[in-house]
């Protein structure tokens, strides 16, 4: 049977087919995974449910968010007058929102993983565009910085994707976006 020419012919035409589907699907899936929210797995979320986030675990609460009023708002970046206050940052406080509801937050430790997983992560987001750790601040020479510690649902800075892994300085006034979730950031207390 393995001698027969047209049956060799048949394995091989078959090998290549399978080969050139699944690069196409690997192609398409990898699109679409840039225009939708994946969790962790790769898995697009299509829950209309979102939770706000809270700094501890405990004290989660629920809300109902419908998928069309929900935008990443998009603001230009501000040019930032430059201030001397002190040559290191102590606290970072912002304001969580998802889909109107709030929660000031005081960071006073870094670095600050932000995200869903609620045993690893400082301030706890329980949303399902959020990955499991999806970005961070750290503090560096007096700074604070941005990262991106997720490769699936981008971290947004005033609108501005972040490369994935990625890190960007932030400013008093910036706006991140975590999936639905929006980080503003208030104030720095030197």
């Amino acid at each position: 049977m393995l001698s027969d020419p047209d049956f060799l012919k048949f394995i091989v035409f078959a090998l290549f087919g399978i080969v050139v589907v699944e690069t196409i699907a690997i192609v398409y899936l990898a699109l679409k995974r840039n225009t939708y929210y994946v969790d962790e797995d790769g898995e697009e979320i299509k829950e209309n449910v979102a939770p706000i986030l809270t700094p501890q675990a405990s004290s989660m609460k629920t809300m109902v968010v419908k998928p069309e009023e929900v935008r990443p708002t998009i603001q230009p970046k501000k040019e930032v007058p430059v201030e001397v206050k002190g040559t290191l940052v102590k606290k970072v406080i912002i304001k969580l929102s998802v889909n109107g509801a709030e929660d000031e937050i005081e960071i006073d430790h870094f670095p600050c993983l932000m995200g869903r997983e609620i045993f690893n992560c400082d301030v706890v987001i329980n949303e399902p565009a959020v990955s499991r750790r999806h970005a961070q601040l750290i503090l560096e020479n007096g700074q604070v910085y941005l990262e991106d510690v997720s490769e699936h649902n981008g971290t947004f800075l005033n609108g501005t994707k972040l490369e994935s892994l990625g890190r960007e300085r932030v400013h008093e006034g910036d706006v991140i976006n975590l999936g639905r979730a929006e980080i503003q950031v208030l104030k720095f207390e030197y």
